[in-house]
């Protein structure tokens, strides 16, 4: 061990003395620890950011969807869908009494006040779906549930949408014009953050009666159903009960009925297979870092073929000229997976300032070590020429 680190040694000078050369053949291996590094950051970033926002949309909530995901023989996902309606609401809310059940409906709509206009996404519910989705008013109120029963073209806004429409007034009792319809403005909510999964932020959503979305999409249909049980009330019965009483008009490929836990660890998994996918193909820059080391390791045992030749003539070993060539080795992809660390590291502060990226203390093992047996493997082959070479042979050499 002793002559290994007496190796370690004498290759931070031979680093030393070819600084450039000795970057730029662990540039390969520096871009894919940054690569790799940076993508499990990202994918425990991606985890976290789904859990907080379906934490922040409410507990518990069990969702019932139109639809099933069915993965056929292709791998290709394929929806059959048959609309909920409002009968499916009734029986819902009559039949499962100890939750509260929430329909709603979506559509993308144009919000016009004065010369200014919004591009947003309206949603329609009842009452109910501002205390199961944790929204907050900021100021005036909710609509009653009056109102929603009677389609009253009454609106709670964003507050995004508030200062882009209206500034810094007041937007209590103003009229906005969404998609030539005019509504009223009943109350402004409290900032909340994005929407998740790529989905509009909630602060820049409006929210309606779901009988009035109706009639601005023009149909009839609800697009889901929220449910949120009782404190104590078991999710998994209340699971079961919704299955039984939706499968009787329906076939089990038009209902999808799942918790929080089940969506968070299914869309997980989908992004933890496409982060699989992109590591690997950030891990092919180490393959290309490992045949530039080779190759600029079999240069240095050119370089140095007389100078083995001499140690080998005054007693060296073959295992210690192959430990001299293996810790150089070691110490160019061990320096290299450091930088790769360090700027990954660096890149991960950045990003969270708007995303929660975080370096998991397996991320610097996977570095080190992935850097560390490239250095072995791709080390091996030119430690064994030097090895090898005849102390006659190797001090004629020029």
């Amino acid at each position: 061990m002793k002559r290994f680190w007496f190796y370690v040694r004498e290759g931070i000078e031979d680093l030393k003395k070819n600084k450039g050369r000795s970057f730029l053949t662990s540039l390969g291996i520096i871009i894919g620890v940054y690569s790799v590094v940076l993508l499990l950051a990202l994918g425990e970033g991606i985890k976290v950011y789904i859990q907080d926002t379906f934490e922040s949309l409410g507990s518990n909530i069990i969702y019932v969807l139109p639809f099933k995901i069915e993965n056929g023989p292709s791998g290709a996902s394929s929806f059959n869908v048959k609309q909920f309606q409002a009968r499916d609401y009734l029986i819902l809310r009559t039949q499962i009494k100890d939750s509260l059940v929430v329909p709603l409906i979506d559509a993308n709509v144009q919000a016009v006040s004065g010369s200014e206009t919004v591009s947003t996404q309206i949603v329609g519910g009842t009452r109910d779906m501002f205390f199961l989705l944790n929204l907050t008013l900021e100021k005036g109120r909710y609509f009653s549930e009056s109102e929603s029963v009677s389609s009253r073209k009454v609106v709670v806004i964003g507050p995004d949408v508030a200062e882009k429409l209206f500034g810094k007034r007041n937007p209590i009792g103003e009229r906005v014009t969404i998609d030539d319809l005019p509504f009223t403005i009943l109350g402004v909510l409290e900032p909340k953050g994005g929407g998740g999964l790529g989905g509009p932020s909630l602060d820049l959503q409006i929210y309606a009666p779901y009988k009035t979305v109706q009639q601005i999409n023009g149909n009839k249909f609800i697009s889901a159903f929220y449910v949120q049980p009782s404190s104590d009330t078991s999710i998994t019965a209340v699971v079961s009960r919704i299955e039984t009483i939706m499968s009787r008009d329906r076939n089990s490929d038009e209902l999808g009925v799942s918790t929080q836990e089940e969506l968070i660890g299914t869309i997980s998994s989908i992004f933890a297979v496409i982060n699989t996918v992109l590591i690997g193909i950030a891990a092919i820059s180490l393959l290309v870092g490992g045949i530039g080391i080779t190759n600029i390791m079999y240069v240095t045992v050119t370089e140095r073929t007389r100078e083995i030749g001499i140690r080998r003539a005054i007693g060296a070993q073959k295992h210690d000229i192959m430990l001299q060539f293996l810790a150089l080795s070691l110490l160019l992809t061990g320096v290299g997976g450091g930088i790769g660390l360090l700027l990954a590291y660096l890149s991960t502060l950045a990003i969270r300032i708007v995303f929660p990226a975080t370096i998991t203390p397996i991320a610097p093992i996977i570095a080190f070590g992935v850097s560390f047996a490239i250095g072995l493997v791709f080390g091996v082959l030119p430690a064994r020429k030097a090895a090898n070479l005849s102390p006659l042979e190797a001090i004629r050499s020029e």
